[in-house]
């Protein structure tokens, strides 16, 4: 029935979800703690089952795996309960594993450097890479489209479909950004991959690879103590301790919840602070390039050569 699930499902306001969230929602369904499941009829499964599975991924020490996992087992089972498929969902008195508190891992200059230098190269790299820059979440980043970008004009467009509050987002572009996306581009170009997206092996889907190569970089790195959603809030931590404001910072998040944007005067601030936005992508980039450089200079100073993988700053980027 997982597949359709998958294949059926419609969301809120019957919106059919994203291609990226369902392959999300496939990665838990088919999570190594409810293989014993294979051969059980849905009918069957217990509130037992559930909680069994839950724990089993808890002690394994994934707390988020594990709402994430009860999230969309939920989902799936009230949509066989809408399908008539099962009489009742294991769910209905089943609360969700607790968090152990809200997430609040700002990640230092010195690791956004690390991060940055041995994310190595390709797709993953220049996801990880234009996250840190723009701040935006990862699924908007990795589902990028060409059709969104205007490069002459330095503009990102993300459509509402593709936004979690389902609201258009602009974002300025910096140099350095640029340079990542060119260098993509090329990429494409050098392989004759014509697509659309611009993250995609295959061209038909966008990067997907997420847990082995969050896996390969954090053997590179020596820690597993940080997450992809921490760049976008260091994002913001950074931006504010460069002197930026709040609100210009809420607005390049696309968050709703700054007063500027409250009722009547969200319609007129769709395109809130663009100028003041613009200067905050371009300075925050090239503070990030800097630092960079000076780790560079630092460990030609200290070793006689720069560590491995060498310290890289995309194409085109300026430290001025």
């Amino acid at each position: 029935e997982t597949k359709r699930f998958i294949t059926n499902y419609r969301g809120r306001g019957g919106r059919r979800p994203e291609d990226s969230t369902l392959e999300e929602y496939m990665r838990c369904l088919q999570n190594k703690a409810l293989k014993s499941w294979a051969e059980v009829p849905v009918q069957e499964i217990t509130e037992d089952d559930v909680k069994t599975a839950l724990r089993s991924i808890l002690s394994a020490g994934h707390e988020s795996r594990a709402v994430k996992v009860y999230t969309v087992l939920r989902l799936f089972f009230g949509w066989l309960c809408d399908e008539q498929l099962v009489s009742s969902s294991p769910f209905v008195y089943l609360k969700r594993p607790s968090h152990t508190g809200v997430r609040e891992r700002v990640l230092s200059e010195d690791e956004l450097v690390l991060i940055w230098n041995h994310a190595g190269e390709g797709i993953y790299a220049s996801i990880i890479r234009l996250m840190m820059l723009t701040g935006q979440r990862r699924q908007e980043v990795a589902g990028l489209r060409w059709s969104e970008l205007n490069l002459d004009k330095r503009r990102w467009e993300i459509p509402g479909e593709r936004t979690k509050n389902h609201r258009p987002h602009l974002v300025p572009l910096s140099s350095a950004m640029l340079s990542i996306l060119r260098s993509q581009r090329e990429m494409q170009a050098a392989t004759a991959l014509e697509t659309d997206l611009v993250f995609t092996t295959n061209g038909s889907t966008a990067f997907a690879g997420w847990s082995k190569s969050k896996e390969r970089l954090d053997r590179r790195i020596g820690s597993t103590d940080w997450q992809l959603r921490d760049l976008r809030r260091s994002f913001a931590t950074h931006a504010n301790e460069l002197g930026h404001e709040p609100h210009v910072i809420e607005a390049a998040l696309n968050h709703v919840s700054g007063s500027a944007k409250r009722g009547v005067a969200g319609v007129y601030n769709r395109a809130t602070y663009l100028r003041q936005r613009t200067r905050l992508m371009e300075r925050w980039s090239r503070h990030v390039i800097v630092l960079i450089a000076r780790a560079r200079v630092r460990d030609l100073a200290d070793h006689g050569t720069a560590s491995a993988p060498m310290l890289h700053a995309p194409r085109g980027a300026t430290c001025r």
